[in-house]
């Protein structure tokens, strides 16, 4: 607290009602520099990455399971079900793009056999 700066602030009048509040503010200098860093468009973007990557399994886990309350006692046991359920969509998204994947190879397989019979020759593709 700075008993001072805030007295002899112009702001003083928009910050508090009454002559003896004062605004405190409990930060590092590292907790400033984070604050001033997400207002970058820089950070923006980051963080709009990470909604895709991290904050998507847990709206799948909400929704899609009917995760909102857990009927747990304790952190372990909540921790045990949360941990099962990342496990079951990572489970089930690997199995997603491997499917994918085959797809794509199939697709890619079908295109070389069209090609080959419209050129009479043979292609393969080698996929690694």
């Amino acid at each position: 607290m700075n008993y001072e700066a805030c007295k002899n602030c112009p702001s003083l009048q928009k910050c508090t009602k009454s002559s003896h509040r004062i605004i405190s503010e409990f930060a590092n200098e590292n907790t400033l520099k984070l604050k001033q860093y997400i207002d970058t468009k820089e950070a923006q973007n980051e963080y709009k990455k990470r909604g895709n990557t991290v904050e998507a399994p847990f709206g799948i886990l909400k929704i899609s399971y009917n995760y909102n309350n857990l009927r747990t006692h304790g952190i372990q046991q909540t921790e045990n079900i949360m941990n099962l359920c990342a496990l079951s969509h990572n489970i089930k998204r690997l199995y997603n793009i491997k499917h994918n994947i085959l797809n794509e190879i199939t697709e890619i397989d079908n295109f070389l056999e069209k090609l080959s019979t419209l050129f009479e020759t043979e292609l393969i593709a080698t996929i690694k």
